[in-house]
């Protein structure tokens, strides 16, 4: 029976999910149905009802990139459902995997399949406007938009048969050099030194977004630039610029792992579910969503907000390798003074924090 099956459950309710108008609704009860979800045997069985219902709706706001994406990533033998579901309808939390995938360190080849896949999409007649703007921003972010003409020729030898040892070499060179920036281009570099900290008991403590509206004064690494409403912040929060900046500064952490503490890294994702459970999904639930409910603002807020606890609360994890990566722990620093990091202004890790 379906009742004596959990996973069952879960599948029948993804099959039968019906999204309303109200994202924040939708990413309530999703984040209400995936509860207890990670402890469950044989849960990778929910990954194609998952897929299904990107594809079934592909526009509705589920998160950025919120639980679907984090169920899914934490799912084993993921990778050739996700490639199906982009060739099926592409959406936009589809090609976001997909770049989020390209921010690893991956084998050349895999590299150049992951990125015809994004080309694809950009391509793809069923994929709409958001979905095709989203693949160009990723694929600007990959740094492969403009390609050169010996690139495009490798890739298109690549595709059709092996090659040779040379050129596997030069493919690989280029494939790679988006994500092997050279160490003067290493990312954030925080003027300050941080110690390992009860994060949790902090986090508690926060007053979320009480001082929003007042001046900011706090000593960061970045000049604030601060904005006046909670329209234009949560405009800001929503540009692919200001996600890429998210993804990147989370980038700078994983890529110094990789590098330098391959042990520690291999740990990383028994980490974030930790995070998730104990404290990103209580957290969403218990104090974002209601301020964002009260206040009538766009559930960018939830997704925006959960990104940057969750990366302070891996850079803190993860303080004792070392690691120079201290972004989100300074943004934390924000959010605790009351306010609201929202983006960017400029040319990052150059420019401004915008906030609120």
């Amino acid at each position: 029976m379906e009742a004596d099956d959990p996973v069952a459950v879960v599948i029948a309710a993804l099959n039968s999910f019906d999204p309303s108008r109200d994202d924040t609704e939708n990413l309530y009860r999703l984040y209400r149905l995936f509860e207890g979800f990670r402890s469950l045997p044989d849960r990778d069985r929910v990954a194609p009802a998952i897929f299904g219902l990107l594809e079934r709706f592909p526009d509705p706001e589920f998160g950025s990139p919120g639980p679907l994406v984090h169920e899914l990533e934490a799912i084993a033998g993921y990778l050739p459902l996700l490639r199906d579901s982009v060739r099926r309808q592409p959406m936009h939390l589809t090609v976001w995997m997909v770049n989020r995938l390209l921010n690893t360190r991956l084998p050349s080849d895999q590299r150049a399949l992951w990125l015809a896949e994004l080309r694809a999409a950009l391509e793809h007649p069923l994929a709409s406007e958001q979905t095709r703007i989203f693949a160009q921003d990723f694929l600007e972010h990959q740094g492969q938009i403009l390609m050169p003409d010996r690139f495009t020729e490798l890739l298109d030898r690549a595709q059709r048969g092996p090659l040779t040892p040379d050129e596997s070499d030069e493919l690989a060179r280029m494939l790679n050099e988006p994500i092997l920036a050279p160490a003067e281009h290493a990312g954030f570099v925080s003027k300050h030194t941080f110690e390992p900290s009860d994060l949790p008991a902090r986090i508690e403590a926060i007053p979320w977004f009480s001082k929003c509206g007042v001046p900011l004064a706090l000593d960061l690494t970045m000049d604030i630039e601060s904005v006046g409403s909670w329209p234009t912040a949560t405009g800001a929060c929503q540009t692919v610029s200001w996600e890429n900046i998210q993804l990147e500064a989370q980038n700078q952490l994983t890529m110094w792992l990789y590098r330098n503490k391959l042990d520690r890294y291999r740990a990383w994702n028994d980490i974030v579910v930790r995070h998730n459970t104990e404290l990103i999904a209580p957290l969403i639930e218990e104090r974002i969503i209601p301020f964002q409910l009260e206040q009538g603002l766009d559930v960018a807020l939830v997704h925006s907000t959960s990104w940057d606890v969750l990366g302070a609360l891996m850079e803190n994890s993860y303080l004792d390798t070392h690691h120079p990566a201290y972004f989100f722990l300074e943004l934390l620093w924000v959010y605790e003074a009351g306010h609201f990091p929202c983006g960017w202004r400029g040319d990052w890790p150059s420019g401004k924090l915008i906030a609120f």
